[in-house]
């Protein structure tokens, strides 16, 4: 029985078409998208390292909106038989690996400010030492 249900699945064919208010939804959507990043970058709230992330992202949003039928030529080369799952296997994915990018970046930031802060506490050491030492020479030199 499991063996029909797969062959139903198999051969049936999804064709993605989408209709042309939906198109220019999805193209406005990635245009606002791109902007939304340009505008977080002119204001330093966005590195330039992750923006070649997010302007691929609105570029292909814009290109499914645009044409619909690339979903479809995804679909096949992942041999994939339902555009929706093949959209939503590469949602995953992106997902996935920015995900373990940010955790990758934060890690790395987190030993940063460790290390920054066990400098500065030495160097807050130093300063009180040097202090210490030029109050005593201060006072030495007065009581001559």
């Amino acid at each position: 029985m499991s063996i029909s249900i797969i062959t139903a699945v198999n051969t049936a064919d999804s064709v993605v078409t989408l209709s042309n208010a939906t198109r220019l939804l999805t193209v406005t959507f990635a245009l606002v998208f791109a902007f939304a990043v340009f505008e977080l970058i002119r204001r330093r709230k966005l590195q330039e390292r992750y923006t070649v992330l997010w302007f691929v992202y609105a570029l292909a949003i814009a290109l499914i909106g645009i044409f619909p039928a690339l979903l479809n030529i995804i679909t096949d080369l992942l041999g994939i038989y339902d555009p929706n799952a093949a959209l939503f296997a590469l949602g995953f994915i992106g997902v996935g690996v920015l995900l373990l990018n940010l955790t990758v970046t934060v890690s790395k930031q987190g030993e940063q400010i460790t290390r920054l802060a066990q400098e500065v506490a030495l160097l807050h050491k130093q300063l009180q030492k040097q202090e210490k030492e030029l109050r005593r020479d201060l006072r030495h030199r007065s009581s001559d």
